[in-house]
């Protein structure tokens, strides 16, 4: 369920974290937080904490978060 939209509030965001690395790819996930917060449709606060906690939950959970071209974190 990787889509282009932007959250519609830090709630969903922050549930839709459980699916990355099973139905969501965290890059997905990361650019997704980007367009949301372009969009503010999240704050730049909740946007810092959304990202820790995606970087938290990847390490924690041993998602893959760089590849031949870039690193998420």
């Amino acid at each position: 369920m990787t889509t282009q939209q932007p959250f519609e509030n830090h709630r969903d965001a922050l549930l839709e974290m459980c699916e990355v690395g099973e139905s969501i790819n965290a890059f997905g996930y990361a650019y997704r937080l980007c367009i949301s917060l372009r969009l503010n449709t999240i704050t730049s606060e909740q946007f810092d904490s959304l990202s820790k906690e995606l970087e938290f939950y990847c390490t924690k959970f041993n998602i893959e978060t760089s590849n031949e071209i870039c690193s998420l974190f």
